[in-house]
């Protein structure tokens, strides 16, 4: 049961339905997504993946003119 409940946990709409609450904001929501992205930009600078490291500056690029759109 506990192997249960932790696969379940972990899902997708688990995820889903615990962060609903929160209502974040589409600035909130960039924010989240370029942290991620950074993250991932280092890890693939690291392995020398520049070709992943093109599509994450793509799609940063993107998230940035979210973030400038809110101030």
């Amino acid at each position: 049961m506990e192997d249960w409940f932790e696969h379940v946990s972990k899902s997708e709409p688990a995820f889903v339905a615990a962060y609903k609450d929160l209502d974040l904001t589409e600035e909130e929501n960039a924010l989240g997504e370029a942290a991620k992205l950074m993250t991932l930009m280092e890890l693939f600078k690291g392995e020398e993946s520049y070709e992943k490291c093109a599509i994450i500056r793509n799609r940063m690029d993107e998230v940035n003119k979210i973030l400038r759109k809110g101030k």
